[in-house]
């Protein structure tokens, strides 16, 4: 995420499994922190070399918590690698 431009605070682990990789909007209602995060991390998706109009984007959500101190919580899911190619899996 720091070699994409954003500032990270924190990581953590969850016993819980996703499917995709999610991005959580803790402030903001309308979810523009989330959705610039997920922007952040678009990537364009191809057909061989070739590019698809549609972008892979990650899914968004709005979860105001006004407790934390972070705008944007980013869960990584099992199709993280989309996102993140170059990250090995962790065993």
């Amino acid at each position: 995420m720091t070699s994409r431009g954003f500032n990270v605070y924190g990581t953590g682990d969850t016993c819980e499994n996703f499917d995709c990789t999610v991005v959580v909007d803790l402030r903001d209602s309308l979810g523009r922190n989330a959705h610039a995060v997920a922007q952040g991390l678009k990537v364009k998706k191809r057909m061989g070399r070739l590019p698809i109009k549609k972008d892979l984007l990650p899914k968004v959500e709005v979860k105001i918590d006004s407790s934390r101190f972070i705008d944007v919580l980013v869960i990584l899911g099992e199709d993280y690698r989309i996102f993140f190619p170059t990250v090995a899996p962790v065993y």
